[in-house]
């Protein structure tokens, strides 16, 4: 499909991995991540998450805390194990360790990373970013919690 194509289809869904928790984590752990036990019943649906955007080689925290370069490793290397250019990760806090890798969705929403997010994109598919026209509104500037690190290299 060549370079544009971000993530290949998959056996499951057109836009790469439709898998379980337990498939996403039994692949994150493989990747150096720390992940959730499965099941899980302590760690309920009311446990606050830390939405990460991987697009490209960049990493976003779209609404909260700022992980680590190891963070950042792991989740480039589940990028690459999945073979997607566009990954949603959610974390669950953890008291004892920090962070846990809970979930991952390769069909994840783009917007709240905004231009930052836009701007990797483009370059993870070789093109260039049109400016804003005249006239025409700009796409929404990120809130407060994202920051973009550097390339998760």
């Amino acid at each position: 499909m060549g370079s544009r194509c971000t993530t290949p289809p998959s056996t499951e869904a057109l836009c790469g991995p439709l898998w379980s928790a337990p498939q996403w984590r039994w692949q994150a752990q493989r990747c150096d991540m720390p992940v959730l036990p499965w099941p899980d019943p302590a760690h309920a649906s009311s446990v606050p998450l830390l939405r990460l955007l991987v697009v490209g080689s960049r990493c976003f925290s779209v609404n909260g805390a700022q992980l680590g370069p190891a963070w950042h490793a792991a989740a480039w290397r589940l990028v690459c194990a999945v073979n997607c250019r566009v990954l949603g990760l959610y974390l669950a806090g953890d008291e004892s360790t920090g962070w846990r890798f809970a979930q991952a969705d390769a069909q994840c929403e783009l917007r709240p990373g905004g231009d930052a997010a836009v701007h990797a994109l483009a370059a993870a598919m070789d093109m260039p970013v049109a400016p804003t026209e005249p006239g025409r509104a700009a796409l929404p500037r990120p809130g407060p919690g994202l920051q973009p690190t550097a390339a998760c290299l």
